[in-house]
């Protein structure tokens, strides 16, 4: 697939998922599966996750709100894992930036962690804070984690 053609299916997703309808998001996903294999699928689909968090935070939050419409193709619980595992572990050279994730994905925060996470979330990143980890970037800082 050449970029071109992977831009015009992430531009597609997200003019579905900025709809914000069941069904389109269902037939978004059939039609999908004319890419060569599901890595390609899942890629087209998060990067339109991400975009819509730049573009449309009302459709973002809708989706979030929604991982299911996405599964099995996105898992966006995983998505947010990845990113603040990325976010952490980027600049985290005194060892302070501490986290965890318990059995059922609930996301346990040092003070530090927790600090990074609401410094650098922008776009879909502070979606996620919000919508999947009940992050608020208005929220005191109350350690989770020693």
């Amino acid at each position: 697939m050449t970029e071109t053609q992977d831009e015009a299916y992430i531009s597609l997703a997200v003019d579905v998922m900025r709809a914000r309808d069941t069904r389109a998001i269902v037939a978004l996903k059939d039609f999908l599966t004319v890419l060569p294999n599901p890595t390609a699928i899942e890629s087209v689909l998060k990067q339109a996750v991400y975009r819509l968090g730049d573009l449309d935070r009302v459709a973002c939050r809708w989706i979030l709100r929604h991982p299911d419409l996405l599964m099995p193709e996105l898992d966006l619980q995983e998505v947010a894992r990845q990113w603040v595992g990325e976010v952490l572990l980027r600049e985290n050279r005194q060892g302070d930036r501490k986290y965890r994730f318990d059995g059922s994905g609930r996301l346990y925060l040092s003070d530090a962690a927790k600090l990074q996470l609401q410094q650098t979330a922008s776009g879909v990143g502070s979606l996620m804070l919000e919508e999947i980890f009940g992050i608020r970037n208005e929220d005191r800082l109350t350690s989770d984690i020693d």
